[in-house]
Parts: C-alpha cells; structure tokens; sequence
C-alpha cells in the first residue's frame, strides 16, 4: 500500500519501517511510564527497554538464520548476504518474542529482584501495543498477506515492498488489519487486567494465550509464502502450518504459567 512513505535526507523510509519504529517507540514510552510507578531508577529502566528491543531485533533475524543454513549449508557459509539479511529484511516474531522473553526474565530477576514479575507483565503488555501498530508496517509492506475473497473487507495491494505484489488488481484479505485490531484489542484487556491489579502471572499467561489463538486463527487466511506445513490439505481447516504449532506452544506456555499460579495460590492460602 505504501512502500515509501516519505524521504528524508535522500534516504526512503518505508511504510514498514515508519510503523514499526512507531510501534517500538509507542511501547517504549508506555513501558518506561509504568515501570517507573514500580522502580524508579530512570537509567535503568531506560538501558533494561534498550537492551529488550536489542534483543528482540536479534532474537527475530535468528529464525531465518537456521533456515538459510539448513537449507544450503555450504552456500549460507559462502554467501555473507544469507547472514546479514535476516537482520534487516526478515524477521520472525516467534524467535523475536523467545529470544526476547529470556532475556527479560534473566535480567529483570537480577536487576529488578522483588518487582521483576511485575516489570515482566507490564512488558508485554508493551510488546503488545507493539504488535498492534507494527502490523500496520506489513499492511503498508504488503506481506503477511491473506487468501483471495469476496468479503466486503477484502483490499487490492499494488505492491510488495518495491515488487509487484503477486496478488496485485485481487482483492485479498487485509489480514495485518485483522491482527493489528486483535492485537489492540488484547493490549486493551491486559491494561484492564493491569488496573485491575490482577497477579503478573495472569496477565504474562494472558498474553501468551491471547496472542497464540489470535496467531493461529489468523493462519486460516494467511496466503503469503514461506511458512511451511506439518500438514498440508486442500482444506485450510484440515491443515496444520509451522506457525500454528508454534501459537500452539505459546497457548501450552500460557496456561501453564496460569496453573503455576493456581499452585502458589493454594500453598499461600495453606501457609
């Protein structure tokens, strides 16, 4: 939709890149306030957001990396591009978020000590808010694209990134539009839960859940290439794509997060 948004010093700024920076600032500046409320050192909490995204930037591009290398090991070892080029063009938010999540967990248990459940959920939250406009980037990109439909929701692209878009003058699902409004919506359930003051636990658990089925029913439509398939049918329904398995264990991991805390609920109720 718009594959350069405007140009700043000779240099064209994509739709992808404005929205997702939009997004990573958005968050960051939602992060920051609240975990003030919590921890007050402004330094930081301002060096634990920089080293997050840091390694949520990393953590994304590593997805690709293991596909490159066990496609064509020899090529990948050879070719400096198949290195480079995941950290800037291809990025998967299933490794982003994993690679992410250690992270955060390891450092705001150490930093952060007796708020650092706390710090985790409003984290997420964040990468929450993220989500929900760094969609839009793949909307204007053109990836991430959905099924052909007659649906009144369905949109024409003319591009992907640069490139005609494979689809271009068909109408398609605008399936970054259906995950960005899924996404706020979730953003906007784990602020009511944060004002709620419910357990860190639920609200982590909560975002694991919410993002997963999001993820997985929203594979139903997706057509852009690439994803893989454990199971391929003619019938979507009756298929099983990798990024459904990986939604699957997002929602395993969310619910178990939900009956730690039921556990710890009953042994502080017995103590």
């Amino acid at each position: 939709m718009l594959p350069v948004i405007f140009k700043i010093w000779g240099y064209e700024v994509s739709g992808y890149l404005f929205f997702n920076t939009l997004g990573i600032l958005m968050a960051s500046a939602f992060i920051f306030y609240k975990i003030e409320k919590v921890y007050s050192d402004k330094v930081e909490i301002f060096l634990y957001i920089a080293l997050s995204w840091s390694f949520f930037v990393f953590g994304s591009g590593l997805y690709y990396q293991f596909k490159h290398f066990f496609i064509s090991p020899v090529n990948y070892v050879k070719n400096l591009k198949l290195f480079i080029h995941p950290f800037l063009k291809e990025h998967s938010f299933f490794s982003g978020i994993v690679f992410l999540s250690l992270f955060i967990y390891f450092y705001s248990k150490r930093i952060f000590k007796k708020d650092y459940l706390k710090i985790l959920s409003i984290t997420y939250i964040g990468i929450a808010l993220f989500q929900s406009i760094g969609k839009l980037g793949c909307f204007s990109a053109g990836c991430c694209f959905g099924k052909s439909t007659s649906f009144f929701t369905g949109v024409k692209f003319k591009y992907l990134g640069k490139q005609i878009h494979p689809y271009a003058g068909v109408k398609i699902h605008p399936t970054q539009l259906y995950e960005s409004f899924f996404y706020f919506l979730n953003f906007l359930f784990l602020m009511y839960l944060l004002g709620k003051d419910k357990k860190p636990e639920k609200i982590i658990g909560f975002f694991f859940i919410d993002y997963g089925v999001i993820r997985f029913l929203e594979e139903y439509l997706r057509n852009d290439p690439g994803r893989g398939y454990l199971i391929k049918n003619n019938s979507p329904l009756l298929s099983l794509s990798v990024p459904q398995i990986y939604s699957f264990i997002f929602i395993i991991f969310g619910i178990s997060l939900f009956l730690i805390n039921l556990k710890k609920i009953k042994k502080e109720k017995k103590g």
